[in-house]
């Protein structure tokens, strides 16, 4: 664990209030600032290049003011970080549709992808986002590709897109210049390790929906489906700055077994 300071939210559970450590470090950093690809009022996207630091695969947080404010916000307003809670929570919206409660038993069982803690890394692509449109005050998301030099293993490349989600039904922006570049680094030796984007809490805009859980959608396993073709996509992430969820390929065609006619949509593309 890297040195830094232990902050605790409160957190209501099963068994009434607990506590939820996070661990901030000032040793979970890029330690460079991005290159900016394209940014506007409404959404930026971006790139690191950086060197791999054992640090980003840790259960680290940054030091961030904006990060600390989501989260004790989502706290407040979701009562739990626990995902098998606030899936049972989620089933409630979802009853009369028995594949996606499919897929809702196929994670919490762990059949399908592993809940874990959020990284360092994971840490500090969502505060980057929630700190240029914060989340607490309009749920929105971001999604990122993470590549890494096949040659040596020693680099990563990270393209980031974020939005205030207003103009995207509140996914994340997809930029055609980013799905390119992510092409042609795979031509020239880098692998896709993952895809990340974000689950929101969504009680600031839709009052009779939590959401946070970390299933992905129909939306996000039809683009998992198309990009695992196109990038070679090994793994696909979900967070929600509390938890992330890591689906291998494997994992991602059984859940995508719960999509109706998922193999109709693969030259479709699709919103997050």
């Amino acid at each position: 664990m890297a040195k830094g300071s232990l902050l605790i939210f409160a957190a209501f559970g099963a068994f009434g209030f607990q506590t939820v450590p996070v661990h901030a470090s000032s040793e979970c950093q890029f330690g460079t600032s991005p290159f900016v690809i394209s940014s506007d009022q409404t959404q930026t996207h971006l790139r690191w290049d950086i060197n791999v630091q054992e640090v980003f695969w840790a259960d680290d947080s940054p030091v961030s003011g904006a990060l600390a404010d989501y989260r004790n916000w989502a706290l407040s307003v979701a009562r739990t970080t626990s995902q098998s809670e606030l899936i049972d929570i989620q089933r409630k919206s979802f009853v009369g549709y028995p594949n996606m409660q499919r897929r809702f038993d196929l994670v919490i069982s762990g059949q399908a992808g592993a809940i874990e803690r959020a990284t360092c890394l994971e840490n500090l692509l969502i505060a980057e986002h929630t700190a240029r449109f914060p989340l607490k005050q309009y749920p929105s998301e971001f999604m990122a590709f993470v590549l890494r030099d096949a040659t040596y293993g020693s680099r990563l490349r990270i393209y980031f897109s974020s939005g205030d989600g207003k103009s995207t039904n509140y996914g994340p922006p997809v930029s055609i210049e980013i799905l390119s570049a992510v092409e042609r680094d795979i031509e020239q030796g880098w692998i896709v390790l993952f895809h990340l984007h974000n689950h929101p809490f969504m009680l600031n805009a839709l009052p009779d929906f939590l959401g946070g859980t970390v299933v992905p959608s129909d939306g996000d396993l039809q683009a998992y489906e198309l990009w695992s073709q196109i990038y070679f996509l090994r793994e696909a992430r979900i967070t929600n700055g509390f938890s992330t969820i890591r689906i291998a390929d494997t994992d991602l065609k059984m859940l995508e077994s719960t999509v109706p006619g998922v193999s109709s949509v693969a030259g479709q593309g699709s919103r997050f």
